[in-house]
């Protein structure tokens, strides 16, 4: 469930509300608490902030990803 939130996440956490971030911390740390989770040193923000690095990290360089023909040529830039 964590790895389906967190997919969604760069595209959906701008419109999540502050009591949606708290609902999906308490999840993380239900999920550490039960040791479905490891990493015991980030919240579900730090997470996100993860995940869309990575996306726009990766996204430049991947011409497999799906986003990658609406980038502008890096020649161009």
């Amino acid at each position: 469930m964590l790895a389906k939130i967190l997919y969604a996440s760069p595209v959906s956490w701008g419109f999540a509300n502050s009591s949606d971030k708290q609902r999906l911390d308490a999840f993380l740390r239900r999920c550490i608490r039960l040791r479905l989770y490891r990493q015991h040193d980030s919240d579900v923000t730090q997470l996100v902030e993860n995940m869309e690095d990575k996306l726009l990290t990766n996204m430049p360089t991947n011409d497999q990803h799906v986003l990658f023909y609406i980038l502008p040529d890096h020649n161009n830039i």
